[in-house]
């Protein structure tokens, strides 16, 4: 997949409009159908327009594909009814991330999670989530087209909506900062054991 299942309201309702005027072809792979579904499910969920019914789980043998197995626990965190299930895919998606963090797949998880622990109801659970997708404006910005700002739109609405309106500010100048960063660099120091950690500068 080139994006990552993880939408606002407004990218939600549009993906679902071109879904809808560009669907499969009758050869689609049982594996592009599945995603497909994953991500329509998702999105209409996020645009307001979907319950938790819309999203189908894969069946268990396509869950050995790499990249469904990465969709499936990126949609299952954002749109589990029970709590502790979508905890249990964060949990996973926290492993992703951390196995390696500086890869996109790395990159994915960590929206993934943002955007699953934001819309939780439990404040702290929720600021931890916004946390997160800062860290993906911040470190992972060069990791995919559009992802430090989607992650830079995701949080923002979150801190417009708890009425946090110059967190949101803060967090569109961070994403600004971000891309004005050279290729390859983030803004995190490097870790001990990567080439230059002792003297890498951040600009």
């Amino acid at each position: 997949p080139a994006l990552p299942p993880v939408w606002t309201e407004r990218t939600g309702r549009r993906f679902l409009a071109a879904h809808d005027e560009r669907p499969l072809g009758e050869d689609a792979s049982e594996v592009a159908r599945t995603l497909a579904g994953l991500y329509a499910g998702a999105a209409a969920i996020a645009g307001g327009a979907g319950t938790e019914r819309d999203v189908a789980a894969p069946p268990p043998r396509l869950r050995a594909d790499p990249g469904v197995r990465l969709v499936w626990e990126a949609v299952r965190a954002q749109t589990e009814p029970d709590r502790d299930a979508r905890e249990s895919a964060r949990e996973r998606l926290r492993q992703r991330h951390a196995s390696d963090p500086d890869a996109w797949q790395g990159a994915w998880a960590r929206l993934a999670l943002g955007a699953s622990m934001i819309r939780e109801v439990d404040r702290i659970t929720a600021d931890a989530g916004a946390a997160e997708l800062i860290g993906v404006v911040i470190e992972h910005h060069g990791a995919a087209p559009g992802l430090a700002g989607l992650a830079a739109e995701l949080a923002a609405g979150y801190f417009e909506t708890t009425g946090r309106s110059e967190h949101a500010s803060a967090v569109y100048s961070m994403e600004r900062a971000a891309r004005a960063m050279p290729p390859g660099r983030t803004g995190r120091p490097a870790r001990p054991e990567e080439p230059g950690a002792a003297n890498e500068e951040i600009p």
